[in-house]
């Protein structure tokens, strides 16, 4: 968020926190406008990014709130993960609602997901592997979404979008859907994740009978 160049806080100190990302996030999700008019001035920020990051930062929190809470109750509930769980390295509940049902077809589909969710004014899904090096999204797709005000972006290993209008998680979830429908089928099963965050849930909550 905050810009590449020269920090002037050696004049003002003071000024030193607005080019900390924790911090100018923090300042969004608590809705502190006196600071983030500071900040803005500060980076030249438009009135329009300004209005995004109001409206999807503290949407952000809340939705990470939710799935933390969501995964505590699943494993007060059903601790043992299923066989697409220890594959994935984590449960089902701690993937982002609005993207959960694309992340599962992904995967059924073959694709190595490791990250997904929201980014400061978008979604994205990032990929340990280079999947979708060969693959181009439909022109006719990307058109549909740049009308509603979504630029959808593909790279080797990530799909992006990001926001230039203002979107409900159901919103946002008929756009994964839509992604995830349109990406073939790699006929292949999912690697299994090997992130640390993964292999530090299969040691905790794989069966110990399991051959993973």
């Amino acid at each position: 968020m905050s810009e590449n160049r020269e920090k002037p806080w050696r004049d003002n100190p003071e000024d030193e926190k607005f080019y900390n990302e924790d911090y100018l996030i923090q300042i969004f999700e608590e809705e502190n406008e006196e600071e983030i008019k500071k900040a803005a001035e500060i980076h030249q920020w438009s009135q329009d990014r300004i209005n995004s990051w109001k409206y999807y930062i503290p949407l952000r929190r809340k939705t990470i709130e939710q799935t933390r809470q969501n995964s505590t109750q699943r494993i007060a509930d059903n601790p043992v993960p299923t066989a697409a769980e220890i594959s994935m390295g984590c449960y089902i509940e701690k993937i982002e609602p609005q993207v959960r049902e694309a992340v599962v077809e992904l995967r059924s589909k073959g694709y190595a997901t490791f990250l997904s969710g929201f980014d400061a004014d978008g979604q994205r899904i990032v990929f340990e592997c280079k999947d979708l090096k060969d693959f181009q999204l439909p022109q006719d797709l990307k058109r549909n979404f740049l009308e509603k005000g979504v630029d959808l972006s593909l790279e080797d290993n990530e799909i992006r979008m990001t926001f230039y209008n203002f979107f409900t998680l159901k919103q946002i979830k008929k756009f994964w859907d839509q992604i995830s429908s349109v990406l073939p089928d790699l006929s292949h099963e999912a690697p299994i994740c090997l992130t640390n965050a993964a292999k530090e849930f299969r040691n905790v909550r794989t069966p110990k009978n399991s051959k993973v």
